[in-house]
């Protein structure tokens, strides 16, 4: 029994008798990365900056004399990319990034290679070939409900309550793994009536259902972004049309009878490559899923954002995209004379 006592006692002694602090110091390699977008009709734009701890007092701050960007396109050197602007993400910590932006303007099928330098951080290079759009085939715009609210003094103007629909169908390439996001908003003089609602379960085929229940309670986050995700593959309708319904409902609307002026819906299907699809789904996961705020407690791993740059930090991605306008005034007022002026 005295053993016993004496062998407690004494590691009684070794866990409470002394201590040393330790300081923590991460070592984060010095890398570069860059954020690249190389989309069909317009500049290609590329961020670049440092690794960094968040947190860490040491400035990251790159020297935009000892930094290069250069463009290749089908494997021919294009243009080393002019430096558009330097931004500040921290002034607490000293953060910065460059952009950079091309002269030249991509095309569907082109290769678009990035390689940046910097004599700090080293060599990052990434690379994607921007995919053909697929064509939007058919667009339907229907009212579905609507109540007018009323008329101007000169009654040229009418106001309303109204839940609309629009039905938006393409046909997707066959024997293809295509990879595609959708959206849908106005233009006009009524800049509240912005963007339509899309539903579909496609949307949900890549995202953990526990996720999806916790994002939509989260509801939009502190910088605006939304927890819907419009991004989807073709892997359930391979070589078929698809169909998609964009809504507003109870939403607050205006029209001139005389359509002086005309408000048009803009619907954007965009054809992607499966590194932007990729790309966004670990946004997605890193901004909404409940396994980051675990991580962030030390109950969960660290989320990873996709990367398919040679320094794994970043992205280089591109996408095509079909715009086609849709005369939302046109129906509505279509609408209001057959049922209210007859």
């Amino acid at each position: 029994m005295k053993s016993k006592i004496l062998i407690i006692g004494i590691l009684a002694l070794l866990c409470t008798g002394c201590y040393e602090e330790i300081e923590l110091k991460p070592s984060v390699p010095k890398r570069l990365c860059i954020y690249a977008e190389a989309h069909a009709g317009e500049n290609v734009k590329v961020n670049v900056i440092g690794t960094h701890i968040w947190g860490d007092a040491s400035p990251c701050v790159l020297d935009s004399l000892d930094t290069e960007v250069q463009l290749r396109v089908n494997d021919e050197f294009v243009e080393n990319l002019k430096l558009n602007h330097v931004y500040t993400y921290s002034s607490t910590y000293e953060l910065q990034y460059l952009e950079y932006v091309s002269k030249y303007i991509p095309k569907e099928g082109d290769r678009i290679s990035i390689t940046a330098t910097n004599k700090q951080y080293g060599e990052v290079q990434g690379e994607t070939t921007v995919p053909k759009a697929v064509k939007i085939s058919n667009i339907e715009c229907n009212v579905k409900s609507f109540s007018p609210l009323k008329r101007s003094e000169n009654d040229s103007l009418v106001y309303c309550d109204l839940d609309i629909w629009i039905d938006v169908e393409f046909d997707d390439p066959v024997g293809e793994s295509n990879f595609y996001s959708l959206s849908g908003g106005m233009q006009g003089y009524m800049p509240q009536f912005a963007n339509f609602d899309i539903e579909d379960p496609i949307f949900k085929e890549y995202l953990n259902p526990l996720d999806v229940l916790y994002a939509e309670n989260m509801g939009t986050n502190l910088f605006g972004v939304s927890p819907k995700f419009h991004h989807f593959a073709d892997h359930s309708f391979d070589g078929k049309r698809k169909k998609f319904t964009l809504t507003r409902t109870n939403s607050a609307y205006a029209f001139y009878l005389d359509g002086r002026k005309s408000q048009k819906a803009s619907i954007n299907l965009y054809s992607e490559t499966k590194e932007s699809f990729d790309v966004m789904l670990s946004m997605w996961n890193y901004i909404f899923s409940y396994k980051k705020d675990l991580s962030e407690l030390g109950l969960g791993g660290y989320i990873w954002l996709a990367s398919n740059v040679s320094t794994s930090g970043g992205y280089v991605v591109s996408r095509s995209k079909d715009i086609q306008y849709v005369d939302v005034d046109r129906v509505v007022r279509k609408y209001y004379e057959e049922h209210y002026l007859k």
